[in-house]
């Protein structure tokens, strides 16, 4: 695969550990660097201490859901990290998690080169926001 997030900082926040080591190994493939978090509060405190480029959140966590995680980002930085939610249930809508400042939304199960395609396009600010 090209390595087409060579540099790139991505945070992956979800309490599944099978989705965060999912989405790692295909976005390993893309020369990103991954970190995770199990829940909002923990991927806070990265957020805190490390400039990521992409923070990709669950929405249904414990302790913080995602998105109370993506208004506490944006209390802190307006406009950076992008910032993707995923969700397998969520009576969000993709206008609404978008005017809280998420850049896109995606319903489990996705496809994976649509997303990162849709994730090169976010990234490397090829359209701007999704």
């Amino acid at each position: 695969m090209e390595q087409k997030f060579l540099g790139k900082k991505i945070l992956i926040v979800d309490d599944d550990e099978m989705m965060r080591e999912a989405l790692s190994s295909l976005l390993l493939e893309t020369g990103a660097q991954i970190d995770f978090g199990e829940n909002g509060q923990v991927g806070l405190e990265k957020v805190k201490a490390i400039k990521y480029d992409l923070v990709i959140s669950d929405i249904q966590m414990p302790k913080m859901n995602g998105v109370e995680f993506l208004k506490n980002v944006r209390s802190i930085n307006l406009t950076e990290p992008k910032f993707v939610l995923i969700t397998g249930f969520s009576s969000y809508t993709d206008d609404q998690v978008k005017k809280i400042g998420a850049n896109n939304l995606f319903h489990k199960p996705f496809e994976f080169d649509t997303f990162l395609n849709e994730l090169d396009a976010l990234i490397l600010n090829k359209e701007g926001d999704i």
